[in-house]
């Protein structure tokens, strides 16, 4: 029933195990590689519920998850509200758990200026209305895991 296969551990060390644990061997490094290529050209689109004022077009995975400090100035699309990157790059949407058990997931929306009411409602639009948006001082709140429906949002609007 199991098929024995040979690896090698971290130490270079000879180790049987059985198939089921094949899963848990050191994947090759230029597997990995390729994976990691073929990731950044996933292309992402959103189908919001309903309409929104600023559409995007599907934008491709590198563009959400950008990481390094840019030298350039950053030019802002024609938009009332401008949605700032964090001194690394990314976008500064967040995931919290919050509650006794850590049973509720909220996703923050920090870093943004401009008009407050109409970042809110391409939320509510994005989302859909039944989804709490609470408005803090400097933030958003809104309940549930959004956090890569917002990124791609913003990733395709030019933030």
């Amino acid at each position: 029933m199991f098929k024995r296969v040979l690896s090698l551990n971290l130490n270079n060390s000879r180790l049987y195990c059985s198939k089921v644990n094949q899963n848990r061997l050191l994947p090759n490094f230029r597997e990995t590689k390729q994976k990691e290529i073929i990731d950044a050209e996933k292309i992402y689109s959103i189908t919001p519920v309903k309409p929104l004022k600023y559409p995007i077009d599907p934008i491709k995975n590198s563009q959400v998850y950008f990481v390094g400090k840019t030298t350039e100035s950053v030019k802002y699309p024609d938009i009332p509200f401008v949605v700032k990157r964090t001194s690394t790059g990314k976008l500064p949407v967040y995931t919290e758990r919050i509650g006794r058990y850590n049973n509720e997931n909220f996703t923050i929306l920090r870093k943004f200026d401009g008009d407050r009411n109409i970042l809110k409602s391409e939320l509510s639009n994005l989302l859909g209305e039944s989804i709490p948006i609470k408005e803090r001082a400097e933030s958003f709140e809104i309940k549930g895991d959004h956090q890569k429906t917002i990124m791609v949002w913003l990733a395709g609007l030019g933030f």
